[in-house]
């Protein structure tokens, strides 16, 4: 769905996101006691937000036709985004969760989303997709 070249620029952009994900603080916790440290520190931190929000604005864009296409409307989205930010929803478990769908798939896959979508009729379902991008 997505251009070699986008796919290459988000694997690079991955490699970077690894650094301020988890080594960040504890190779740079002791700049935090002066003024113009923190001031570097925030100045990094910036660089690294301009990149990650330039690159989801660009993703954002192009999915969009998708996004619709599932029933995510911009309504529904910021409504899900406003109740998580006020805590009323519980999030996912952060582990790895491994699906056995031999019986569909003949193979284990690794579920890396999950989506609770709102139908036609007002029931509710959970969208799935694997760590080959299929959606179940």
């Amino acid at each position: 769905m997505l251009p070699s070249e986008l796919i290459k620029e988000l694997r690079e952009a991955n490699q970077i996101r690894k650094f301020p994900a988890h080594y960040f603080w504890f190779e740079r916790a002791h700049l935090m006691f002066s003024v113009p440290d923190v001031l570097q520190l925030l100045a990094e931190l910036d660089v690294y937000a301009k990149l990650f929000e330039h690159l989801d604005a660009i993703i954002s864009g192009r999915l969009a036709a998708k996004r619709k296409e599932f029933g995510f409307s911009d309504e529904f989205l910021q409504h899900a985004k406003n109740l998580v930010l006020a805590g009323m929803v519980e999030p996912l478990p952060s582990k790895q969760i491994i699906v056995n769908l031999q019986n569909k798939l003949r193979k284990l896959q690794r579920l890396i989303r999950v989506w609770e979508v709102t139908v036609n009729g007002g029931g509710e379902t959970l969208v799935f997709e694997l760590s080959d991008r299929s959606l179940w």
